[in-house]
């Protein structure tokens, strides 16, 4: 996300929580004419170590016969059952049932909404979660299951994989495939976030230089749990002449969501798909590497994968410059390959 858009979500956020029972952002639409369409809430148990919270979510499904289901996990940011507004009414038109759900601590979802601490694997457990409610759904029963992650939610639906939930296919869009956070250091290069509050060096060079160092302790020490692998990357960093002069109040990699993305690996996951899956890129992407993330994908030799590069199109598969008001603006080319290649499944 860059500075501006991080800024903008952030102060939509902020106005969520200043209004009274509100249960949509700025940036996100219902969708129109639902009287076109049945739809039912369901709730599903986010279970951890603690408590247990319930998240809450809609099922959109047409009056007639249908046979597949999709479940969209957005990227990051915050983001509620009412996000790719866009994508959820073509899908919808051309008979594919879609369930969206507010993330945690928005919307209808218990819970507290915090970046911070909001990891890719308590995601992942949630959609696990989510999935076996919407299993138990007799509207659902005998329909084909999809998951759509976009970017950051791409790795969530991932992740929910590696914890056997059971799908019929997958579509991954713009989506990190390389291992260990290879897609921070790409924005890094291409400016796409300067990490100017963590990462308080005169060049892109010394950034990457630190950037890349810390990534590689948490890469060799991934299995250790948060808080010794915070000591241990202070320890690396001092080595690395990374002091307090070069961030603002936490050090890179302080948060567990950022320690989190980093430790993933899901290459191997790749490699051995089973079920159809697309992978759906546009050219101009500067939060993920198209170029480098499809010729890896390539390199599998997985005939399971389908790879689209859009030209043109940039992270939200949309044209022109990307804003708050145009986040989910999806590209008619883009939602065309997405839906009729859901169809064909």
């Amino acid at each position: 996300m860059t500075n501006l858009l991080q800024t903008l979500r952030a102060l939509a956020l902020l106005a969520f929580y200043s209004a009274n029972a509100q249960e949509i952002f700025n940036y996100e639409k219902e969708i129109p004419n639902k009287e076109n369409y049945l739809f039912q809430e369901i709730e599903f148990k986010a279970l951890e170590k603690k408590d247990s919270i319930t998240l809450s979510g809609t099922l959109f499904y047409p009056k007639g016969q249908f046979d597949k289901i999709v479940v969209i996990v957005p990227g990051s940011g915050a983001d509620t059952r009412h996000s790719h507004y866009r994508l959820t009414e073509a899908l919808l038109k051309d008979n594919v049932a879609v369930y969206r759900y507010d993330e945690r601590g928005l919307g209808k979802s218990g819970g507290t909404f915090n970046t911070a601490n909001y990891t890719i694997s308590m995601m992942s457990a949630e959609l696990k979660s989510a999935i076996k409610a919407l299993q138990k759904n007799p509207v659902l029963n005998g329909k084909k299951l999809g998951l759509l992650g976009h970017s950051q939610g791409g790795m969530v639906t991932m992740g929910a994989l590696e914890k056997n939930v059971p799908v019929d296919f997958l579509i991954q869009w713009a989506t990190p495939v390389q291992k260990h956070g290879a897609f921070i250091e790409y924005q890094l290069r291409k400016g796409q976030n300067a990490f100017m509050e963590v990462l308080k060096f005169d060049t892109t060079e010394e950034k990457l230089a630190v950037m890349s160092a810390l990534h590689k302790i948490v890469e060799e020490n991934k299995e250790m749990e948060d808080w010794p692998l915070t000591k241990k990357l202070d320890k690396a960093g001092k080595k690395l002449g990374y002091t307090k002069k070069h961030y603002e109040r936490f050090p890179y990699l302080t948060l567990a969501s950022e320690k989190d993305i980093v430790r993933k690996d899901f290459e191997s996951a790749y490699k051995g798909m089973s079920v159809p899956m697309l992978y759906i890129v546009g050219s101009l992407d500067t939060f993920v590497d198209p170029v480098a993330e499809t010729e890896l994908l390539e390199s599998f030799r997985n005939p399971n994968i389908t790879i689209r590069r859009m030209e043109g199109l940039h992270h939200y598969l949309g044209r022109g410059k990307l804003t708050l008001e145009t986040l989910y603006d999806i590209d008619n080319a883009a939602l065309l390959e997405i839906t009729d290649w859901i169809k064909a499944q």
